[in-house]
């Protein structure tokens, strides 16, 4: 049992040092490469009969990538005993650090409202992660009318 336990942690940090490099991956983008990425996404979104103009689609692709973070990071501090405020903190740094480089960056800028469809994102999937972890009470099915 200790070995799955163990396989399953290594494996979601695996999985956490893929979402933290790909989050950086695409801050460190030229401009152009990432319209060129939210392009394609916003081509799809239309092919599915969802229409967004390519302002609005580049700020709301900030919730989705920092909830999959945060989901990630949020579980992974679970199954080490971590409490949930590590992983907001950490989430919320990252989200800072992501978008404080942005204003080193000569085609990027610091946008308020990412910094805070970031945040959303880990927030979210922090009580997601909660609400899926959390230990549910027994009841007891036997006594009825007590």
């Amino acid at each position: 049992m200790e070995t799955y336990e163990m396989r399953i942690k290594i494996l979601l940090g695996i999985f956490l040092v893929f979402a933290f490099v790909g989050i950086f991956f695409l801050t460190f983008q030229s401009s152009e490469g990432t319209t060129t990425l939210s392009n394609g996404f916003r081509q799809f979104l239309i092919q599915l009969g969802i229409t967004v103009d390519q302002k609005t689609l580049r700020h709301i692709i900030h919730l989705p990538e920092y909830f999959f973070y945060g989901m990630i990071l949020c579980y992974f501090i679970h199954l080490l005993g971590g409490k949930r405020r590590w992983a907001i903190l950490i989430g919320f740094l990252t989200a800072l650090v992501d978008e404080g480089i942005k204003v080193l960056l000569p085609t990027r800028e610091f946008d308020v409202t990412d910094l805070l469809l970031d945040c959303t994102g880990i927030l979210l999937a922090t009580f997601l992660v909660w609400v899926l972890t959390r230990k549910h009470p027994v009841r007891d099915e036997g006594r009825s009318g007590e």
